[in-house]
């Protein structure tokens, strides 16, 4: 077994030998075609190693910045950017409609306690005594997902259709209750 610095030398070797072969090959190509035949071989024998240098300076100052360059979500560009008046009010108003979206979980609550008080005052002036309320609502984890498509095919996906307290009546109305 051979020892790293019996390889390192043999690795030496081995180097200093191709180095001296394009050596001679290069003064070969002097003698025969004076220095554009140098230049020829030299090229001829170290184009390997310059390929090897001018793809990693390729793939540095080009190829690398382009993939950073596009993998950044055009989010971090703003929507702000936009001159045409009507692109920015069609970005704002998907703003506003995506908001929505995502505030209408949490109103789900105040909905289902608005639907319990009309269900108990309606049992109560009819001169029931309401003891207990019990309220089942466990929302899956698509039901807002379901709602988007819904409310977005009831308004033939047109952003200047949609309206906040549509969908927030339309939200609401999708709760079920029963009363016991």
């Amino acid at each position: 077994m051979t020892s790293n610095s019996e390889r390192s030398g043999a690795q030496i070797a081995a180097s200093a030998a191709r180095a001296g072969k394009a050596l001679v090959n290069i003064v070969k190509g002097a003698s025969a075609g004076g220095l554009a035949g140098a230049a020829t071989a030299a090229a001829r024998e170290f184009a390997p190693e310059l390929i090897k240098v001018l793809l990693c300076i390729t793939i540095t100052l080009l190829i690398i910045p382009m993939l950073l360059i596009a993998a950044i979500p055009n989010m971090f560009f703003g929507y702000d950017s936009i001159s045409s008046p009507s692109m920015a009010e069609f970005n704002s108003r998907a703003k506003e409609i995506g908001s929505l979206y995502y505030t209408l979980s949490s109103s789900d609550k105040t909905d289902t306690d608005a639907i319990v008080t009309q269900i108990a005052n309606a049992y109560e002036e009819n001169g029931d005594e309401v003891k207990r309320i019990v309220v089942k609502n466990e929302p899956e984890g698509d039901d807002l997902l379901w709602f988007i498509a819904i409310y977005s095919v009831a308004n033939e996906q047109d952003l200047r259709r949609m309206d906040s307290e549509e969908a927030r009546k339309m939200y609401a109305d999708r709760l079920m209750y029963s009363e016991s």
